[in-house]
């Protein structure tokens, strides 16, 4: 019951065949552990599979703010804010994560031309 690796896990193989029940374990890995991208992506990820956008959109949104060299994060939250027709917050976002340092050249490099696709 303690285990973030264990919950994650287990999350992960049952979300295909039970989407609430899969959601419910990976909440609980990044209760656990909230500071571990890999839990917080995931975890944002079903909440989205799990059309629950606004509070995916939080998650991702803390990561964000506190430079995580978690590449998919800015690139999931950009495309929800894109979705959501707030363009300048989703430019916003691919900023941050174009001058993060602690992420490879390469995505940084596509998180500037996500910025450049909205700045026409």
């Amino acid at each position: 019951p303690n285990s973030a690796a264990a919950a994650y896990n287990l999350g992960v193989l049952v979300s295909a065949d039970r989407p609430a029940e899969g959601l419910q374990w990976c909440r609980k890995a990044y209760q656990l552990q909230p500071n571990n991208p890999s839990y917080a992506y995931t975890y944002a990820f079903y909440l989205v599979e799990n059309e629950k956008t606004e509070p995916a959109i939080s998650v991702l949104r803390k990561m964000v703010n506190e430079a995580v060299a978690y590449p998919d994060a800015y690139a999931m939250l950009g495309d929800l804010l894109e979705r959501q027709g707030k363009l300048s917050e989703a430019m916003s976002v691919y900023r941050r994560g174009s001058q993060n340092q602690n992420l490879s050249e390469r995505d940084r490099y596509t998180l500037t031309m996500k910025l450049k696709r909205l700045s026409r």
